[in-house]
C-alpha cells in the first residue's frame, strides 16, 4: 500500500516541473490531488463511501455556477486520484464555458459531443453525454441511497431514544412499530427514486491526476501476472 501510494506521490512530482499547460490544475475545488480523505476541504466533504479493489470511493455533492453536481472522490491508499461528477445536461454549455475559462483552450481537444485537455500531470475529460462504457451513475446512485437512508436511520433512531425515556413501554411499542413501517414506506420510495435518479440525462466530467492511473494500471497488471502464476 505504501509502496503504491509512493508511485502516486514520485510520478506526481516529476511531473510538475513540465509546465505544458498554464492552466493545468492540481485539483478540484480545493480537493488537492494526493491529500487523505481526512484532509479534504469543507468545500468538498465526501457523506459516504465504498471499498473495491481499486481503492476507495466516496459520494460529494457540490454546486457549479447553477448546476448541481453529485460526484465520486477516487482513492487509492487514501490518496486522491480522481475526481468523477454528473450534473444536468441542460447545463453542459454553462460547465462547459467555466471549464474553458478555468482551465483555458490549450491543450483542449473539442466536438459537439465533449471537451477533453490532456496534460502532463492532469487529464480532463468533459462529456454532454453519459458513455455507456464508463458510466459513474450507477455508484453514485447506490451511495446516493444508502447516505439518504442513513439520514432515515439516524432520525428513526432519534425519535425511539427520545420516546423511550419520555413513553410508557405501550406507548414506546407503538411508536416504533409505526417508525418501521415508516422506514418500511422510506426504503420503498428510495428505491423508486433511484430509478428515477438512474433515468435522468446526465452529462459528465472527471479530472484525473495521470499518475494515478498509471500505478492503477501497473497494479492490474502485477495482479494478473501474479494470478497467472499460481494457475
Amino acid at each position: 500500500m505504501l509502496a503504491h501510494r509512493a508511485i502516486l506521490a514520485i510520478s506526481f512530482a516529476s511531473l510538475c516541473t513540465a509546465g505544458q499547460w498554464a492552466k493545468e490544475p492540481d485539483g478540484f475545488m480545493g480537493a488537492k490531488f494526493l491529500l487523505a480523505e481526512a484532509n479534504l476541504p469543507p468545500t468538498l466533504k465526501p457523506v459516504k463511501c465504498i471499498f473495491d479493489s481499486d481503492g476507495k470511493q466516496c459520494y460529494f455533492t457540490a454546486e457549479l455556477a447553477d448546476a448541481h453536481l453529485d460526484g465520486l472522490l477516487v482513492f487509492s491508499n487514501d490518496a486522491l486520484g480522481e475526481v468523477q461528477c454528473i450534473f444536468c445536461r441542460k447545463f453542459y454549455s454553462a460547465i462547459r464555458d467555466i471549464f474553458m475559462e478555468r482551465y483555458g483552450p490549450e491543450n483542449a481537444e473539442q466536438d459537439e459531443g465533449g471537451v477533453i485537455w490532456r496534460g502532463a500531470r492532469v487529464s480532463i475529460e468533459l462529456h454532454r453525454d453519459i458513455r455507456a462504457d464508463d458510466s459513474p451513475v450507477g455508484t453514485i446512485a447506490s451511495l446516493r441511497h444508502y447516505y439518504i437512508l442513513g439520514l432515515y436511520s439516524e432520525l428513526r433512531h432519534q425519535i425511539l431514544m427520545r420516546a423511550a425515556k419520555a413513553l410508557s413501554s405501550y406507548e414506546y411499542q407503538k411508536i416504533k412499530r409505526e417508525e418501521e413501517h415508516k422506514m418500511d414506506m422510506r426504503e420503498r420510495e428510495e428505491a423508486a427514486d433511484d430509478d428515477r435518479f438512474k433515468a435522468l440525462p446526465y452529462g459528465t466530467f472527471s479530472i484525473t491526476l495521470n499518475a494515478y492511473v498509471e500505478a492503477t494500471v501497473k497494479r492490474k497488471m502485477e495482479e494478473k501476472k501474479k494470478a497467472a502464476g499460481a494457475l
